[in-house]
């Protein structure tokens, strides 16, 4: 029998557990352990434990797994099965996704409610400030981007600094609407 599910930033979930909300589970490219996305034909319906598919779930599903590791091994193989079966019919689909354009970086494709990849694009230094293109691409390809600028202190930036600063971030405004 399975357990009721029910749909979470990570997949599905029996609903008598809580995830913790402070967690961020978006995937680490530094990460010590791979989280791709394998694309298969068949899900294992053989499995005797979790760990038997988890060559098939997400680096963020894997976590949630060894989390709840304490619970019904049976309830945990199951959420992993459906888990599997779900990246199957959508992994196939994310993996043939082209790059977006002017993309300079792409991370793993993730799963909330639909599966996305989030980029970052051209870098521009403007003063004590570094002005970046960001996005977020959806399985259809289409792609949201912004500007993102990174710095340390930019509470009094004299004239100078300013007119760079506005540049930089002109610059990278109209890159976005050359990419849109």
């Amino acid at each position: 029998m399975w357990p009721k599910l029910v749909h979470s930033e990570l997949g599905l979930y029996p609903n008598a557990q809580q995830l913790d909300p402070s967690h961020d589970f978006r995937l680490s490219p530094t990460a010590d352990r791979p989280h791709r996305l394998h694309t298969m034909t068949t899900p294992d319906d053989t499995a005797q434990t979790w760990r038997e598919v988890a060559d098939q779930l997400t680096g963020a599903q894997i976590a949630q797994l060894e989390r709840l590791e304490r619970d019904e091994p049976q309830t945990l193989l199951e959420m992993a099965q459906q888990w599997a079966a779900e990246n199957m019919t959508s992994a196939a689909r994310v993996d043939l996704v082209a790059q977006p354009a002017g993309a300079v970086r792409t991370f793993d494709w993730q799963l909330d409610s639909t599966w996305f990849r989030d980029f970052e694009g051209t870098t521009r230094r403007a003063g004590p400030a570094r002005v970046q293109i960001c996005g977020r691409q959806l399985p259809d390809g289409s792609t949201r981007r912004w500007i993102a600028v990174h710095t340390r202190h930019l509470d009094a930036l004299d004239a100078a600094a300013t007119r760079k600063l506005a540049a930089a971030l002109t610059d990278a405004a109209d890159e976005i609407e050359r990419l849109s």
